[in-house]
């Protein structure tokens, strides 16, 4: 490949990189401004907070907006939007199941989310925190999430 080539094809992804979270923002946004003018039932609703790599440190917002699934009694559905290194954001939604434990609920499963691999999470919600444990490929952090004010 030329250089010209390789210099314009640079110039496209670094034009087109920041447009990337429009793709799913404005979806989530609507969803998430609607859950904030509905009342939160059991830990169904809006919850925010931040995510922490223990690799690497980095850290960001994180927003999830949890629903019964029709999938099963137990399952729920989890829509999460996270943004990095202060640009960039992207949401993704996974199923997962929920039982009642300790005075909350737990909440476990995994997702494969190519290109990044299998998403692991296990975690805990109560009325008013949601914290959680991920693994993914290389990574593996926490969610700390409460109810937004």
């Amino acid at each position: 490949m030329t250089l010209n080539i390789r210099i314009f094809l640079l110039a496209c992804v670094g034009i087109l990189l920041p447009f990337l979270p429009a793709c799913t923002g404005p979806k989530f946004a609507a969803e998430w401004q609607n859950a904030l003018a509905q009342p939160p039932n059991d830990i169904e609703g809006a919850w925010e907070g931040r995510w922490i790599s223990n690799n690497s440190g980095h850290q960001g917002d994180l927003r999830c907006l949890v629903k019964k699934s029709p999938d099963g009694p137990n399952e729920y559905d989890f829509n999460y939007w996270a943004s990095w290194a202060g640009i960039f954001s992207g949401t993704f939604p996974v199923t997962y199941e929920v039982l009642p434990d300790r005075g909350g609920y737990s909440v476990q499963g995994e997702s494969n989310l190519a290109p990044f691999g299998v998403f692991q999470h296990r975690g805990h919600i109560s009325e008013e925190r949601f914290h959680a444990t991920y693994s993914s490929g290389t990574d593996s952090g926490t969610f700390e999430m409460a109810r937004p004010d």
